[in-house]
């Protein structure tokens, strides 16, 4: 093998390893929603709203916009305080906010009717501040995965293919390091841009 042909070679490989075990997760994920297990969620949830939703009447009294711009107020002020440390954190607490951050842009946009036309404009901001970090975030997630599949793709890497593989990884892994720096940044300044105030409680 020419070592002009191992970057060439070795992409190839990683690229058709990542592609089955791609295929291979969508399969069980396929298998997974076919369960029994699965169509008796949406019956448990309808059973637990019924079984618990006389257990808070002070909560259940409250107006809902008043109960959305608190819970959403309180939660928008964590993950700004969260941001300032994101290039410390470890890949599975960036997970847990890029989690975070999306439940809140879900919600943001699920109670935008509460809010007056001259709020509109005000949330479609939050909402895209919202989306970048979560885009960040979640593109630093894949480079995590990734790192580990490269890896193990070129230990575990056939005699022939094991140096084109290792070659290939180490240039997958070095070119997505690099690029981490800049979505990190990316992440803490969505973040910490995001106003509380948009949401305070009223």
């Amino acid at each position: 093998m020419e070592a002009a042909d191992a970057p060439q070679r070795g992409v190839r490989a990683i690229e058709t390893e990542f592609a089955e075990r791609r295929n291979a997760a969508f399969e069980r994920a396929r298998h997974a929603i076919a369960t029994p297990r699965f169509r008796r969620l949406p019956i448990d949830v309808l059973e637990w709203l019924e079984s618990h939703r006389h257990r808070s009447q002070k909560i259940a009294n409250a107006p809902i916009s008043e109960f959305a711009k608190n819970v959403m107020f309180r939660r928008i002020k964590k993950i700004r305080k969260e941001a300032r440390s994101i290039e410390k954190m470890a890949p599975m607490q960036r997970h847990k906010l890029r989690i975070r951050i999306k439940k809140i842009r879900y919600a943001v946009d699920f109670f935008r009717s509460l809010h007056p036309a001259t709020e509109q404009g005000t949330l479609d901001d939050l909402s895209g501040k919202l989306k970048k970090g979560q885009d960040a975030l979640g593109a630093l997630n894949d480079f995590v995965a990734h790192r580990d599949m490269a890896t193990d793709a070129a230990l575990s890497a056939p005699r022939k293919d094991r140096r084109a593989r290792a070659f290939a990884s180490g240039l997958l892994i070095g070119q997505e390091t690099e690029a981490s720096k800049e979505l990190l940044k990316s992440a803490s300044k969505a973040v910490r841009r995001l106003k509380p105030f948009m949401v305070r409680p009223g």
